[in-house]
């Protein structure tokens, strides 16, 4: 059904820009996402660009299905995302990606469970760190409606005739001007639901007397989890908190804190993350099934065996 869906769309939209005089190109694509999810997209590219953002069609299949929208509707909105994104083409001109000066500034990072992503790390370069894994992607679209990226290849890396490491190395230095890392207590988060204001940020601040959790993230809370790759970020954390502590890796957007002293056991914090992810986190934005502790003297991230297995395997 899906497929059939799929298939109309393209069609329906090439007959939409044949009509109205347009050279544009519409193309099917399966593109394979974090945590090596398949998604089915579609491009619809000008005749005058190399390349163009993917549009995926499973949430416009639902609401077909759910009867909130008909076709004719998904078609004009699809159209209308087509015209958006030309328009946002100032923001980053598509053929410039092809050119690693122009592009440099706006290389960003995702960090991924590297067990969980072999097949989508097969095809580009990324870093290592315990058991996940840091690859860089350009911004396509970027505004509040829409978020769109470009994963680094082998192939641009070719085009730009530069090292992966020197491509690393510029991505990380861009969190240091636009990610803008956010620690705040879930207290102040929960505090903010209850209209008692924003939350505040406590990076870079003195020992917080709060015994509970915390949450790490960046400041549009996408793909906060970077924050894991960046040392003077984890040192912050732990001046803060007073020393070594668990990391509860709730998503890909954010984590959550917690001082490892007085913590409850990490099988039990395991079986914590493993229940969120199953029942409140889509496949997607997953990032792991077991928590990471910060060493604050050694001043490393690593994972705790303890927090892998199920509570009932413990006690056996």
């Amino acid at each position: 059904m899906f497929n059939q869906f799929a298939k109309e769309v393209e069609e329906r939209l090439q007959a939409h820009f044949e009509t109205n005089g347009l050279d544009v190109q519409v193309q099917l694509n399966s593109v394979l996402k974090v945590n090596d999810v398949n998604r089915q997209g579609i491009i619809i590219k000008p005749e005058d660009s190399k390349v163009a953002p993917i549009i995926y069609l499973e949430e416009f299949y639902e609401d077909v299905q759910d009867g909130s929208k008909d076709m004719d509707r998904v078609i004009d909105e699809l159209v209308g995302i087509y015209e958006e994104n030309r328009a946002m083409r100032g923001q980053i001109h598509l053929e410039n990606i092809f050119s690693f000066n122009q592009i440099k500034n706006e290389l960003t990072l995702c960090v991924v469970n590297t067990a969980k992503n072999q097949e989508m790390l097969n095809e580009i370069p990324y870093v290592e760190m315990d058991d996940l894994s840091a690859f860089c992607r350009i911004p396509m679209i970027n505004s509040e409606e829409q978020r769109g990226f470009m994963k680094v290849t082998y192939e641009l890396l070719d085009a730009w005739n530069v090292d992966f490491n020197e491509v690393y190395d510029m991505a990380i230095s861009n969190t240091h001007n636009f990610n803008d890392f956010r620690l705040y207590s879930m207290e102040d988060i929960i505090g903010e639901m209850m209209g008692n204001g924003a939350p505040q940020n406590l990076l870079n601040k003195e020992m917080h007397e709060n015994e509970g959790m915390f949450v790490l993230t960046n400041e549009p809370k996408v793909n906060g989890a970077t924050a894991l790759l960046r040392p003077d970020i984890m040192e912050q954390v732990s001046a803060v908190l007073g020393g070594d502590y668990y990391i509860l890796p709730s998503s890909l957007h954010e984590t959550i804190c917690i001082r490892k002293e007085g913590a409850p056991p990490a099988a039990e914090l395991g079986e914590m993350v493993r229940e969120i992810n199953a029942t409140q986190v889509d496949v997607e934005d997953r990032l792991s099934d077991h928590i990471y502790a910060y060493d604050s003297r050694e001043k490393k991230l690593h994972s705790v065996r303890e927090s892998f297995l199920p509570l009932k395997e413990h006690s056996l």
